[in-house]
């Protein structure tokens, strides 16, 4: 009886590994990661107080405020590790006309009529106002 229990258990265990997902690396005592605040969702900067624990995957991790927080692995994420290059700046990139593009508007004559604005639909079909809106008597 014992032994096909076994067997149901091992193949209950691979057919949930098959779907678990990969296995999070331990962390360290002092390393500097992110912590999932859950009233907010947001990501928040802590450092990892006590790996330890009694509990698997649980970490005890010092908030941005100074109180301690216990939590899961999977709330916890590795801050990313610092690349050499810091000190250059980040290129600005600014979405604007080319100059060109800028002369040819100031260069065309504005019309000294303001065209009536047409109604259209999100797919672009112009929308007409039935006869009986209109002033006309026929």
């Amino acid at each position: 009886m014992n032994d096909k229990l076994e067997k149901r258990k091992d193949k209950m265990k691979e057919t949930y590994d098959q779907h678990a997902g990969r296995e999070l690396e331990q962390l360290q005592t002092g390393e500097k990661v992110r912590v999932r605040n859950h009233e907010t969702g947001t990501w928040e900067p802590a450092e990892v107080v006590n790996a330890d624990r009694p509990e698997p995957r649980s970490y005890d991790v010092r908030s941005p405020n100074g109180s301690i927080l216990r939590r899961n692995r999977v709330d916890i994420a590795k801050m990313p590790k610092q690349t050499g290059n810091t000190s250059q700046p980040r290129k600005v990139v600014r979405f604007e006309e080319p100059p060109d593009e800028q002369a040819k508007q100031q260069d065309e004559p504005q019309p000294s009529y303001i065209p009536a604005k047409v109604a259209t639909t999100r797919s672009g079909r112009v929308i007409r106002m039935p006869k009986w809106y209109t002033d006309d008597d026929s």
